[in-house]
């Protein structure tokens, strides 16, 4: 048994979130750390960001 298009896509989106997500986080609390506040910035609204499409995602899956 197959899934749909639609449920493989939405799957994949979610992993891809997530590991997107992980590596926004991981860079966040190393710029955060260094005290390197313009690349901490833009980090902390991509992790927002994938938060949200996940979840977005995730309703469709």
């Amino acid at each position: 048994m197959s899934l749909p298009k639609e449920k493989k896509l939405a799957r994949f989106m979610m992993h891809l979130n997530v590991i997107i997500g992980a590596w926004c986080f991981i860079v966040f609390v190393m710029s955060v750390a260094m005290k390197m506040w313009l690349t901490a910035i833009p980090m902390a609204g991509c992790g927002i960001w994938q938060y949200f499409s996940y979840k977005s995602w995730q309703k469709k899956a």
